[in-house]
């Protein structure tokens, strides 16, 4: 199995930050920002679900071509968008039901 990681495959942040896989970086930073949608669940809601999308199309990439990085990015951006995603749809649904009244 080859070695990927050759100091001349390495960038300036180390291949920390996955930038061959953008699907993978965008779902982590979707998932990051998403959590400010906790305060406004609809908008956290769909940025819950773009994450997901996302880190399911960065993970296809990765497994596809393991050497463009973003294992870890693309995990985070489904674990955590998936939480937020679901609390926002619990919390929109309590809103509903609190406008629509009994």
């Amino acid at each position: 199995m080859a070695n990927h990681n050759t100091r001349s495959d390495r960038d300036a942040t180390g291949g920390i930050i996955p930038y061959r896989n953008p699907a993978a970086l965008t779902a982590y930073y979707i998932a990051i920002a998403s959590l400010i949608g906790l305060f406004l669940p609809p908008l956290g809601l769909i940025a819950g679900i773009v994450a997901v999308v996302l880190g399911v199309k960065g993970w296809k990439a990765y497994r596809a071509n393991p050497p463009i990085g973003g294992n870890i990015h693309c995990w985070i951006g489904i674990i955590l968008g998936g939480i937020v995603a679901l609390i926002c749809l619990v919390v929109t649904g309590f809103i509903v039901l609190a406008i629509l009244g009994p």
